[in-house]
């Protein structure tokens, strides 16, 4: 979730440089979406396997066509001023980029190479993914603690879903 936030955060200033100005269609993402669209090809797909239907929990919400869909539809909703899909997608999209998923084809691209799910061989051993998860929490955390006024900005970012990088009012 935190590189999920982080990345769409970095990717609106990034844009907002380049043109030169605020741009009006970053201007109102809710960060709180595409935290959630981190967590849901996971909440999705574990399921499955916890009750013996896919062999990991690696399936369809760890597809590609599952963040396309999710970023198409959420395109079209945008237009009537309702981008939350897209923020959905967005965020399941950069969940697969750092997902063991993104070295497995098969599941990647389905249904290009079939329509089974098989098991995705994962090169990283889970310890050290935990490891590396844990980390980053941590970094989180001591960001957020570091900060000024960060229980002001946690609970306006809870509220809104936007950062209150401008001083805030006590």
């Amino acid at each position: 979730m935190t590189i999920a936030v982080g990345g769409v955060w970095l990717g609106e200033r990034l844009l907002r440089r380049m043109r030169g100005s605020a741009v009006e269609a970053t201007a109102a993402i809710d960060y709180r979406f595409c935290a959630a669209g981190a967590l849901l090809p996971d909440v999705l797909d574990k399921p499955t396997h916890l009750v013996g239907i896919a062999p990991d929990g690696h399936t369809l919400g760890h597809t590609l066509i599952a963040s396309f869909a999710l970023l198409g539809a959420g395109a079209v909703l945008a237009r009537i001023g309702q981008p939350y899909l897209a923020w959905l997608g967005l965020g399941s999209l950069i969940h697969l980029t750092l997902d063991p998923v993104i070295t497995y084809p098969p599941t990647l691209l389905w249904p290009l190479y079939g329509a089974n799910f098989d098991e995705v061989p994962i090169d990283i051993p889970g310890k050290y993914m935990r490891i590396l998860d844990a980390v980053l929490l941590v970094a989180s955390l001591i960001t957020l603690w570091r900060s000024q006024n960060w229980r002001h900005r946690f609970l306006s970012f809870a509220r809104t879903g936007s950062f209150p990088f401008a001083d805030p009012e006590p």
